[in-house]
C-alpha cells in the first residue's frame, strides 16, 4: 500500500464518525469517498499531520453536503405523520423523505 492509502486506512474510522452523526450511514460513505479523492491529489510532503488533515476534508465535506440543497429530506405525503412534519415545517422550505418512518407506510412498502 501507497502511504495515502495507509493513513486514510488508518484513520479510516475516525473519518467516519463526524460524517456519520451529521448526515446518516449512505452519505457518510459518500462523503468519505469524496475525501479519499482528495486526498488522493494531496502531496503528502506538504502535510504536517496526515490526520488533522484527512479529518479537515471529511468535516468540510459533510458540512458542504448539509448546506447543498439536494440534502433535503423527502416524505410520504400519504403518511399521516410525515403529512404532520410538512406541514409543520412548509413554510421553511423543506422538502419530502424518502424512507418514512410510520411503521403503517412501512408495512405497505414492495420489496426492492
Amino acid at each position: 500500500m501507497d502511504a495515502a492509502t495507509e493513513a486514510f486506512v488508518a484513520h479510516h474510522n475516525l473519518l467516519f464518525t463526524p460524517a456519520y452523526e451529521m448526515l446518516g450511514s449512505a452519505v457518510a460513505e459518500d462523503v468519505l469517498q469524496e475525501t479519499w479523492l482528495l486526498w488522493v491529489g494531496v502531496d503528502l510532503g506538504t502535510v504536517l499531520d496526515q490526520r488533522a488533515f484527512l479529518i479537515r476534508i471529511a468535516t468540510r465535506q459533510a458540512l458542504k453536503r448539509l448546506r447543498t440543497p439536494g440534502r433535503r429530506k423527502e416524505s410520504h405525503a400519504a403518511c399521516p405523520v410525515c403529512r404532520q412534519q410538512i406541514s409543520a415545517l412548509w413554510w421553511r422550505g423543506a422538502a419530502t423523505v424518502s424512507a418514512c418512518a410510520s411503521p403503517a407506510v412501512a408495512s405497505n412498502r414492495s420489496p426492492r
